[in-house]
Order: structure tokens, then sequence, then C-alpha cells
């Protein structure tokens, strides 16, 4: 059966610009339109839809009003698609806040004819079609139960013998991919006290977008966070964002970024495999505490196994508490993670686990 989708914008060109692109794969069928929100939300839930593609800033009701009340009222995936995205980094995240899935850059009518981001983007908007979501009230964090579109089931949340307490670590790193943003918030304002250990996120993300997400992290947590520039010196306490112009690698106390970026096989960026690789040919492999959360794709899970057999402490977000079960499942399945936690069982780790104070600055 297509792919129920229904557009939301106030451009009739835009409208039209996706409605061509969705029809270049007959997985896909236009089922409504509408030009602001207030309509969205009068006919949405009079129709069978499985997945909004809506835009932010429109006249009479916008995006972020509009998907707060979906929902809240008829919870559906949403996917928030804008010019604004990378520009604004309260606007663009107000979007997560709402409660959408993900949100990416409007692309051009010549990128909708490029092939391969044809693919991309018809392949994000399968897998976020099938994302089963509940009603989200403002303010809260619900769960969205979700699987891959391969997703298979992992019957202990943990592996036998394996529930000890984690010791002392110098590193912690956070790779995600969609439902990130949501994902990694949560988990670093639920830190009860700053950080004993330098945080590094590794975040798939829209170009231009890694900014805005340090920056919001940093207006939602009031921790210290900082996109990551060339040789920066690691440090406890403060938390670390990969850009998305390069890849980043770490060397020792240094991380460092690496312009040979080429997309890897399931379309990530920046690459999570580049840099748990990079700390596993290093010391810091058995003091590290690795976490894959949310997010499609595959990206990341051999490089945990990799550094799991360097001793590293590894963990993967269990299938209830993902949004998308993609690359945490790879891990699962494949032995690289020592512990599959639900999103709040890992925010408990995050507060139980020491550091050593060898790598960052007190």
């Amino acid at each position: 059966m297509a792919i129920r989708v229904f557009l939301v914008d106030d451009s009739m060109v835009s409208r039209m610009v996706l409605r061509r692109f969705l029809e270049k794969s007959e997985d896909f069928v236009v089922v409504g339109e509408a030009n602001n929100g207030k309509r969205a939300i009068k006919a949405i839930p009079c129709e069978e839809v499985d997945i909004v593609l809506m835009d932010l800033m429109m006249p009479v009701m916008d995006g972020f009003d509009a998907t707060r009340w979906l929902m809240s009222n008829a919870p559906l995936p949403i996917l928030l698609v804008s010019d604004l995205v990378g520009r604004d980094a309260a606007l663009n995240f107000r979007a997560v806040e709402a409660g959408a899935l993900d949100v990416i850059r409007k692309p051009s009518a010549e990128e909708f004819e490029d092939p391969e981001v044809v693919r991309k983007l018809h392949r994000m908007i399968r897998v976020l079609a099938n994302v089963p979501v509940v009603t989200r009230r403002p303010q809260t964090w619900k769960k969205r139960i979700s699987h891959d579109d391969a997703g298979v089931g992992l019957d202990e949340p943990t592996e036998p013998g394996e529930r000890g307490e984690v010791a002392p670590v110098s590193l912690v790193v956070i790779g995600a991919s969609t439902g990130g943003p949501a994902a990694v918030s949560k988990l670093l304002q639920g830190l009860q006290q700053r950080p004993r250990w330098p945080v590094i996120i590794i975040q798939h993300i829209t170009r231009d977008f890694a900014s805005g997400m340090a920056h919001w992290l940093g207006n939602v947590t009031k921790l210290d966070v900082r996109l990551v520039e060339e040789h920066t010196r690691l440090q406890d306490g403060v938390v670390y964002v990969a850009p998305d112009s390069a890849d980043l690698v770490v060397h020792g106390r240094y991380a460092d970024l690496i312009n040979e970026n080429e997309d890897s096989d399931d379309g990530s960026y920046p690459s999570i495999d580049v840099t748990l690789n990079s700390i596993a040919k290093t010391k810091l492999a058995d003091e590290t505490l690795a976490i894959l959360l949310t997010g499609m794709g595959s990206d990341g899970a051999q490089a945990l196994k990799t550094l799991r057999e360097k001793g590293a402490w590894t963990v993967a977000q269990d299938q209830e508490s993902s949004t998308v079960w993609g690359i945490p499942r790879v891990a699962g399945e494949i032995g690289a993670a020592r512990q599959i936690l639900s999103l709040d069982a890992i925010g408990e780790l995050l507060n139980a686990v020491p550091g050593t104070g060898r790598l960052g600055e007190k």
C-alpha cells in the first residue's frame, strides 16, 4: 500500500514541487494539501494520513502550533520542511520540542532532480511514516514506540552477567540520527550535576544545522555546549557537538576535524563510525562510555563493537524508547552493546558513572 502524505505549505509552488517529488515513486500518494496550519488541523484528522510534510512559517497558524495541536489531539508522524533550517536555532529546535520527528531544509527544485537526493529523502519519509507515535502533551516527554523498517526484537535488555557498575570513564561519546536531538536533550537535561567527563555528540544532521543544535542544547540544558573547531582540547564538563562540515576524530586530549568527508553507505553524515574508530585506536578506548541512540541505518554499530573489544563500556538504546530503532538495533544484533537500555535508564547511567579526571581539565 502506498504511503499517504499530507502537504502543508503556504506556497502553492512548494506544494507542487513536493507533490512531483513524491510522485517519482509509486510508494507515495498525496491525499491532501493545506496552505496553513489551521486548515491542516481541520482536514488531517478526517483523512487517512501516514505522514505530514509541513512548512514552519505560515500565516494564520504556523507549523509549530499545528504540530503541537496534532501531537496532542491526532498524533501522527510529522516531518517539518523549511527554508529556515540552519538559519535560526530557536525556530528549528522549537519544532523538535513541539513533537516533530525531524526537521530538514527544504530542497531546491534543482536538488529534487538529483537522484541521490531523491533516494535519501524517499527513504527518510518511508521510515518516518512507519513510526508509531503517541499523544504528546505540551511540556512533557512521551515514548514513541517504534521500529526500523527491518527491525527485529531483542529479548534481553542487557547481556547476562553484565549488569554491574561501570568503571570510571574519561570520555562519553553519544551517536544518534533520526530522533536524536530530542533524545540527547533529554539526557543532558537529566544530568544532576556538571558532567565529570567531556561529552562528544555525533548527530546525523542537515547541513548548516549543527551550530544551531549546539546553541539550542546550551540554552535548554544550561551546560557549556560548543561546536567543535580545529584541534579542540577536550575538557571535563563540556559538551562538544560535531560539525556538519567534517568528520570528528579524537587524538588523546584533542578533537580534530578531517575534511575527507564522503557520505557513508547509508547516507549518514557526520560519521559516527569515524569518531568511534578513532577513539578505539587510542589509550582512551577502555576509559570510554559510548552510547548509540535512536536513528535509521547502521552507522556507528560496527565501530561500537570495535570499541567494546578494546574494553569500552558500550550501550544502545532500546526499541521501546527509540523514535527509529535502526542503529541501536544493529548494535544489539552484532554484539556491539554491553547493555540495551531505555532512554531513562541511560540517563540514570550517566548520573552514576564516575569520571577519571585524567583527560579533561577540571
